[in-house]
């Protein structure tokens, strides 16, 4: 298996992938109590890491990420493992899956625009969004979403879960 740390893209709109801690992921998921009986959509989902921890929590198990090269990696990783998730290689920017009533896993994967285009789809939909090192918080506030509950990973950085407001 292969969750190895860091992969530097060329591209200006996508963040560099990082690996999710996946003790502080469980522990902020344990604490939420949530009802995890829907599906969690990892935007941006690299190597499958979190899929070990989601495989506790969720029984619909979901992840786009536009780079290839990690969805085959997850792929083979979450098939080591034998964990059922769909992995689909699409820019976010193309994903038309409509997202409603579910999970929403990102781990900071892009910003600007992108989140901005990406948070005008799944808002008014009933979407709960567990996003690791939220330096986007701002375009969640803006659209209508408020943080629930948080933790801090091994590394300092924040897991917040952010709520739509009307939910």
């Amino acid at each position: 298996m292969d969750f190895s740390q860091y992969v530097i893209y060329n591209n200006d709109k996508y963040n560099a992938y990082e690996m999710t801690d996946i003790y502080s992921l469980y522990k902020l998921l344990n604490k939420f109590k949530g009802n995890y009986s829907g599906s969690i959509i990892d935007i941006g989902c690299g190597k499958g890491l979190p899929f070990i921890v989601f495989n506790i929590f969720f029984e619909n198990k979901f992840g786009v990420d536009f780079n290839k090269y990690l969805c085959d990696i997850a792929k083979k990783n979450l098939k080591k493992l034998n964990i059922n998730a769909h992995i689909n290689n699409k820019d976010i920017n193309d994903y038309n899956r409509r997202i409603d009533n579910s999970y929403i896993f990102m781990f900071n994967p892009f910003y600007g625009e992108t989140m901005e285009n990406f948070i005008s789809k799944i808002k008014n939909h009933n979407n709960i969004i567990i996003y690791h090192n939220p330096v986007s918080k701002d375009i969640l506030v803006k659209n209508g979403f408020i943080e629930y509950k948080s933790v801090r990973d091994i590394l300092g950085f924040e897991i917040a879960i952010f709520k739509e407001a009307n939910i």
